[in-house]
């Protein structure tokens, strides 16, 4: 009995203190869940490159807030811009096609079928490898600054002092702030939700200075399994 009698008095308490509540004291504040996890960085990382972009297409960027050293993350994530749609293939000189590459097997119920084999000689071995590397995706191009330092040397990204990047999990946006020689530099970089387009603000000094420029190069195509994707020893191309 007595037992029976703690469990009522104790269901009674909760049903009382959770009557107290307000529905709106329950709701989640879910933009604050998600900025408490934005990514911030201090320092160049190579290996911590931010990106915007929108599943179809992204736009990776190092410490200055663009693409402005890329061979600087050449061994860690590289600076690319690629899309779902954007595809190269190099000339097909040798007219390859799949039957080519084609081999008969059996199956188990005596069947023969194609199956497409790599090969390493002749013509068999150089159709493996044009057909292995196209299409391959194509790196759009990169956008970058050109910093000067005071003296008119290009910067590096050791002159880079005061560094901090934020990427707003929210929003999408990533945010560069960091200095040059004491010159301080701020980019905000805005990713399409929709559409296959960024948008960039740069506020600096440097700008009236004449020290700070937008930059744009568009690489060849290149086929390879582990790097950036451009091509820059071709311009002819």
């Amino acid at each position: 009995m007595i037992k029976h009698l703690l469990v009522i008095i104790f269901l009674c308490c909760l049903f009382a203190c959770t009557g107290e509540q307000e529905p709106g004291n329950s709701a989640i504040n879910r933009r604050a869940l998600v900025s408490r996890n934005n990514v911030i960085l201090n320092a160049v990382d190579t290996l911590g490159a931010l990106s915007v972009g929108n599943g179809e297409f992204a736009f990776t960027v190092d410490a200055t807030g663009l693409q402005s050293f890329p061979e600087d993350y050449e061994n860690g994530i590289s600076l690319g811009t690629q899309s779902q749609w954007g595809w190269h293939s190099y000339p097909n000189e040798g007219h390859y096609v799949t039957e080519d590459v084609l081999e008969e097997f059996e199956t188990c119920n005596d069947k023969s079928i194609p199956v497409a084999v790599q090969h390493s000689e002749g013509r068999k071995g150089a159709a493996t490898h044009w057909l292995r590397a196209n299409p391959h995706r194509l790196h759009l191009g990169l956008i970058g600054l050109e910093l000067l330092k005071e003296n008119g040397e290009p910067a590096t990204l050791d002159n880079l002092k005061k560094i901090h990047q934020e990427l707003d999990l929210w929003t999408g946006a990533v945010t560069s702030t960091y200095n040059l020689e004491g010159v301080p530099v701020r980019i905000a970089l805005y990713g399409h939700q929709e559409k296959d387009m960024i948008a960039f603000q740069v506020e600096s000094p440097l700008l009236a200075q004449g020290r700070l420029k937008v930059k744009f190069r568009f690489p060849y195509g290149k086929e390879c399994h582990v790097c950036p994707g451009y091509d820059w020893e071709h311009p002819e191309r």
